[in-house]
């Protein structure tokens, strides 16, 4: 037995009330676009709503909480700040900020025991930002990400110097990882300013030791070279210092004057690297009592100063004197 078709209930013209249309009958298309518009005019609102949180629920799927606020300066993801410090941090990138547009950006992270889930830093790195980040699972804590223009006016040699000499594990262990970041920061906002930086400014007392030590090394080959005889195309004493000034000049010049010049402006590492470099002078002239070193073989015979004559005089007087004695106990 065949089933019937099914009956539509289509509104009659002129009547509020629907009634069954047989298979057999046509439904006006009036009556369709009515159905439809008001089906439409129901689900409008529900669709609205499904639409509008399916947006929010992919938006919070899909960013980080460091990607979602990104008008803040400071990441601090390590939990290395307490709230007043950060925020002081905070309002201190933003008024230099707005002083010298440059944008300084923190970011602290804690690395120990999983593989970190993003690298790239949340904010959006342009021409005049730089990152400063800090992951306290690193042996070098510090990594600085700069842009075009802020790259061009600082240089990579003195944003490597920032990051070997704040974030090395001894400063760290010694100052703290705080104290890493903040110095770094207060770095890059004085060589941000007008005045170009060369170097890190100031001048740590390892590297000044460093620097004294280049500068009594100097002050010994110049002492050195004083005492050595003329011979050959030196003519007098006093031009031996001037054959080794390469040897010098590297040493006192290049190693021991030019990083403390570049990283301050403090008189007294200035005068305690020219004082070793003097005192350099007098010891290798001391330990030498006054006397003068024999000089080369090969140049001996070409000596024209009277006291490297009066030298190889008195040496074949010995020598002849020596021959004498053996002849006589033979």
């Amino acid at each position: 037995m065949r089933a019937s078709p099914p009956r539509v209930r289509a509104m009659c013209r002129g009547s509020d009330r629907p009634r069954d249309v047989g298979p057999s009958e046509t439904v006006p298309r009036t009556v369709l676009s009515a159905r439809a518009s008001n089906h439409a005019r129901r689900a409008s609102p529900a669709v609205a709503w499904s639409i509008g949180a399916a947006v929010v629920l992919g938006t919070a799927w899909g960013t980080s909480p460091a990607e979602a606020v990104l008008s803040e300066r400071v990441m601090d993801e390590a939990n290395l700040y307490r709230e007043e410090t950060k925020q002081a941090l905070e309002d201190k990138l933003e008024q230099f900020e707005s002083a010298r547009g440059w944008k300084l950006r923190v970011w602290t992270r804690d690395t120990v025991g999983r593989a970190y889930e993003r690298d790239k830093a949340p904010w959006d790195v342009d021409e005049n930002t730089i990152v400063v980040v800090e992951d306290t699972a690193g042996g070098n804590v510090l990594e600085l990400r700069a842009g075009y223009k802020a790259r061009e006016r600082l240089g990579d040699d003195f944003l490597l110097e920032i990051k070997e000499r704040f974030g090395n594990m001894f400063f760290v262990r010694e100052e703290g990882e705080k104290e890493a970041i903040n110095r770094s920061v207060e770095v890059l906002q004085q060589c941000l300013q007008d005045i170009k930086c060369v170097a890190v400014p100031g001048l740590e007392s390892d590297l000044y030791f460093l620097t004294l030590a280049m500068s009594l090394a100097g002050g010994a080959v110049v002492g050195f070279a004083s005492t050595l005889e003329p011979a050959g195309f030196v003519k007098a004493s006093w031009q031996w210092p001037l054959v080794f000034s390469p040897l010098w000049f590297i040493f006192f010049i290049a190693f021991g004057m030019q990083p403390v010049l570049a990283r301050t402006t403090d008189l007294l590492p200035i005068l305690g690297n020219i004082g070793g470099f003097l005192g350099g002078i007098a010891f290798f002239r001391a330990g030498f009592g006054g006397r003068r070193p024999e000089p080369p073989a090969d140049m001996r015979r070409t000596v024209s100063s009277p006291t490297a004559k009066a030298y190889t005089k008195s040496m074949d007087v010995e020598q002849t004197k020596d021959d004498q004695n053996k002849s006589r106990e033979e």
